[in-house]
């Protein structure tokens, strides 16, 4: 190979760096775009993709014609139409890569937003008007008392809580209770009065939990977690209690003053519970045989 090699540069012959044989014929030869290194068409073929073997290049090879001069002895342009179309398949091919990252990224950044989109409308905590939002899990410093307690507290249109807050997982779970007005049945069987007398007593009374956070954090302490009919239970046995110790001072027909009377002592009661009474109305009594 070497001795042929020598044969061949001797006689001035461009010779195939892939084989090291003659080029020979131009028609069956190919030429590098870039460094114009040229090659027999059969060596291209076997190489990868049919780019440049030359260290450093890579380019397409093209048909000798294309550099060969044209008919006014001027060397033919470098951007050939074939050159071109050629370049351009080649960096389509790069700029499909390139597009296809970006569009993944771009798909990758929607997602991230959409996820944080639905995570932040589910932890995002509002508070109704006739409800008080309790985030159930972290010490928290109480705005009005300074005591230290394991929740947080929302309310609507209140001066010294947030109505809305972003509920943190895992450390809270969030639990609502109501502050809408409760209707309660006040009833006493077997009452004494003064004097001996006994009779039915009843009536109906109107009680809520209090929006004063240091009320309401005694509601939260006895009441989180049960159903309204549970404080309306705690409230109507507390409510009979105070109705019986003051029928116990005054004749039957003194309803007045036994409202007055009942007001005045469950009021104490009912604010350690968080509860505040409304309205208590009672009814004619119903004396026992």
């Amino acid at each position: 190979m070497a001795v042929k090699q020598e044969l061949i540069e001797k006689r001035g012959e461009q010779s195939c760096p892939l084989c090291r044989d003659s080029l020979g014929e131009v028609a069956l030869t190919l030429t590098c775009a870039a460094c114009h290194t040229a090659v027999h068409r059969s060596c291209a073929e076997e190489l990868s993709e049919g780019r440049c073997s030359t260290l450093g290049c890579g380019r397409p090879f093209f048909p000798p014609a294309e550099l060969a001069p044209n008919k006014a002895g001027q060397p033919a342009p470098y951007w050939t139409p074939l050159r071109i179309a050629l370049v351009a398949g080649s960096s389509g091919i790069a700029m499909g890569a390139v597009t296809g990252s970006a569009l993944l990224a771009l798909v990758g950044v929607l997602s991230l937003l959409v996820v944080g989109r639905l995570l932040s409308l589910h932890l995002h905590e509002v508070c109704g008007a006739d409800e008080a939002l309790i985030l159930l899990g972290r010490q928290q410093v109480d705005p009005v008392s300074g005591a230290t307690r394991g929740y947080r507290i929302l309310l609507a249109d209140h001066p010294h809580a947030p109505q809305e807050a972003f509920r943190i997982p895992v450390l809270e779970t969030v639990t609502r209770l109501t502050l809408a007005p409760l209707e309660v049945r006040v009833q006493a069987q077997g009452v004494l009065f003064r004097g001996g007398d006994r009779a039915e007593v009843s009536g109906a009374a109107r009680v809520a939990v209090s929006r004063d956070l240091a009320l309401l954090s005694n509601a939260i302490e006895r009441f989180v977690g049960q159903h309204a009919s549970q404080i309306k239970a705690v409230a109507a046995n507390t409510l009979e209690g105070h109705l019986r110790a003051a029928c116990a001072g005054a004749l039957p027909g003194e309803l007045a003053s036994i409202e007055r009377e009942v007001r005045r002592e469950a009021l104490g009661d009912l604010n350690r519970l968080g509860l505040e009474l409304q309205s208590l109305t009672l009814k004619p009594l119903e004396k026992l045989a």
